[in-house]
């Protein structure tokens, strides 16, 4: 872990420091769980760094550590962070970026994982959006939404989508 990994959490202050001094604002996470500085702020829901890294020009695509690690946008889901979440996708986070190989999951096999409808959707709409969506309809992820009660309607073009949660 880099000395810019461990700040995160301390205040930007303190991050503006090592970023002055050098540090690595991409430096890849190690190890399990390894996680970057926006990773890492994205997941424990810290808006302040997460806009002070992304104003400095953090990745917000890194890829996530081999080993149960994450994007900044699946760590922000995982968690629920949907503050962050709008914030990530705003800055071009990819809705169907790759999982980590060891233990890892997208986005929306996070948002169904924890039971969050409203991430589902909201994923889904953004995936229009990239227009990624006709890659994410085969996924296992959205076999394994539409079996925790939810379903899905996309338009022919793509263009629109409607997720509901059916109780």
């Amino acid at each position: 872990m880099t000395a810019l990994q461990a700040a995160s959490g301390g205040g930007t202050e303190l991050l503006q420091l090592l970023l002055d001094a050098g540090a690595d604002i991409d430096a890849p996470g190690v190890g399990t769980f390894g996680k970057t500085a926006l990773q890492r702020a994205a997941g424990d829901g810290i808006v302040e760094e997460v806009q002070f890294l992304l104003r400095r020009g953090a990745n917000v695509n890194a890829p996530p550590a081999r080993d149960q690690g994450g994007t900044a946008l699946q760590m922000a889901v995982r968690y629920g962070r949907m503050q962050i979440v709008l914030m990530l996708i705003s800055a071009g986070a990819k809705v169907n970026a790759e999982r980590a190989e060891m233990m890892g999951y997208t986005a929306l096999e996070e948002a169904t994982i924890t039971g969050r409808p409203d991430m589902v959707e909201f994923l889904m709409k953004s995936a229009v959006k990239q227009g990624v969506l006709a890659d994410m309809k085969v996924r296992p992820e959205i076999k394994r939404a539409e079996g925790k009660g939810f379903s899905r309607e996309v338009r022919a073009d793509g263009t629109a989508v409607h997720i509901k949660l059916n109780v």
